[in-house]
């Protein structure tokens, strides 16, 4: 009887410490996200500003589908990623010339969580806690970065230091982020 009893408090002390685990690391994370600033957007989802074309590839692999532009005066080209679904997960785009990555686009899938975007980037060993605000409410960004350098009524726009990163937050999905850009070569310019 006495063996119950150890055995039932001791089980019951190690629940009770798993549930404080788990809420201490969302605490964590929590507070990981609230000492992010822009500037920590040099790099996203395993590549940086001024990475190039085959650094993406190395990281993500190759894409389900390219866009080069050819025949046009567009100087940049745009690959796209997939879900095992065939949702569009996110995209990036290049300028042709260098080969320099100028943006990503992240919009994920719709599902709860937008599991299948974080499941790609888990198997390619990319874990950037950034991905977090893809699925968070807009009010709970603008308490991160604060007031965006530039708001419209789905989108808050902040930019610092060359970078520049867009959250998508329409109101037909309650004010969540669905999209996420981050614009390393903001607004490229179509050079004659």
């Amino acid at each position: 009887m006495n063996r119950l009893i150890i055995l039932i408090v001791v089980s019951a002390g190690m629940l009770w410490g798993g549930c404080g685990a788990a809420k201490r690391a969302r605490i964590e994370k929590i507070r990981q996200l609230h000492a992010l600033t822009i500037d920590d957007f040099h790099s996203f989802l395993g590549v940086k500003k001024h990475y190039t074309y085959d650094s993406a590839i190395n990281v993500w692999g190759e894409p389900g589908k390219e866009e080069v532009n050819e025949g046009t005066k567009l100087n940049y080209a745009s690959m796209y990623y997939y879900g095992e679904y065939g949702e569009k997960l996110f995209s990036l785009t290049y300028d042709k010339r260098n080969y320099t990555l100028n943006y990503i686009r992240v919009t994920g899938s719709n599902e709860i969580g937008y599991r299948s975007t974080r499941d790609f980037f888990k198997q390619c060993g990319v874990n950037d806690i950034k991905l977090q605000f893809l699925g968070m409410p807009r009010d709970s960004i603008v308490s991160v970065f604060g007031e965006p350098t530039r708001a419209q009524k789905s989108e808050l726009e902040y930019q610092k230091g060359g970078i520049t990163v867009t959250f998508l937050c329409p109101d037909f999905s309650g004010g969540i982020c669905d999209e996420v850009l981050v614009f390393w070569n903001y607004y490229y310019k179509e050079q004659n």
